[in-house]
């Protein structure tokens, strides 16, 4: 009992440490903030006023924000997000602060829980998984930028518990997965999707190398069919809004790289190589990183 009293009084001390620096770098120049916030503190404050004049119904278009435009039928739009929730309650900087500590509180429990008690691992290898797993520099910088469909990445994990869970009946995990799945899509989240399926490609070979016994072809391919057909049921409406609407407002401006593929390449290898990891190995070593070449 006194065992699990201090580990639980660790895990606390992490999420207070972890939330903390957070906060601290999205309101470092406060009211200097990400470049996108003028975007989506307008959309936020659009969508309160909404709700409170109309309850929760269905914000078809915005009146108030941007001379008349789609908002539900918008893939970008976020007015059943939970910020979207709390500005209703907050402004919207604190609403956007406090969900992020939601979603990373979320993320570094589950983690936890998923290293600790799914894969068997050990509690320091678990407390440092949450850790790195909860602090990532992808949904914190991105967030201080202004791209709020993203910080929903922590809830990534939960899908994995979904799926690798044992003791998880397959019906509820099918639930989980196609209830989360349509949180994201309502969340602005369709990018985060690619990204949900990208990093969980990365991760099963991990797991598979750490204990290839997690791996039930049969129950993952039951969670998935019925999951996906759940999560389409619940993102039916937005996805016919966006398909119905969005055609009538086509994108007239377009993209032209002219990089060439071997220029690419070089600039991929300069990123792997170049200053981003080379000053925190000078720092480590000893060495100036103002000596490290500026690529």
């Amino acid at each position: 009992m006194k065992s699990a009293r201090l580990y639980l009084c660790f895990v606390v001390a992490n999420l207070i440490a972890i939330n903390w620096m957070v906060i601290y770098y999205l309101n470092l120049s406060y009211p200097l903030v990400g470049s996108d916030y003028h975007l989506a503190i307008s959309s936020l404050l659009d969508t309160a006023l909404h709700f409170r004049l109309n309850g929760l119904a269905i914000q078809w278009f915005t009146p108030s924000f941007g001379g008349g435009i789609p908002a539900f039928p918008n893939p970008n739009n976020m007015q059943f997000s939970l910020p979207a929730f709390l500005s209703v309650f907050l402004p919207p900087m604190q609403a956007v602060t406090l969900s992020v500590v939601i979603y990373i509180s979320t993320g570094f429990i589950a983690c936890e829980y998923f290293l600790r008690h799914t894969l068997k691992m050990n509690w320091t290898a678990s407390m440092l998984g949450a850790v790195f797993f909860s602090a990532n520099g992808f949904m914190i910088q991105r967030v201080t930028i202004g791209h709020l469909g993203y910080q929903t990445f922590p809830l990534l994990v939960i899908f994995l518990i979904a799926l690798l869970e044992e003791s998880l009946h397959p019906i509820p995990a099918a639930a989980i997965v196609g209830l989360m799945s349509g949180f994201l899509l309502h969340s602005a989240g369709y990018f985060i999707i690619i990204v949900f399926c990208f990093s969980i490609l990365i991760t099963l070979p991990i797991i598979y190398i750490y204990n290839p016994s997690y791996f039930k072809w049969k129950r993952w391919l039951a969670i998935l069919i019925l999951g996906g057909a759940i999560g389409l049921l619940i993102s039916a409406s937005k996805l016919a809004a966006v398909f119905s609407f969005m055609r009538f407002f086509p994108r007239t401006i377009s993209d032209h790289y002219a990089t060439t593929r071997l220029l690419g390449l070089y600039g991929l290898a300069l990123q792997l190589l170049g200053t981003m990891n080379l000053a925190p190995l000078f720092q480590i070593a000893g060495l100036s990183p103002d000596s490290v070449p500026n690529y």
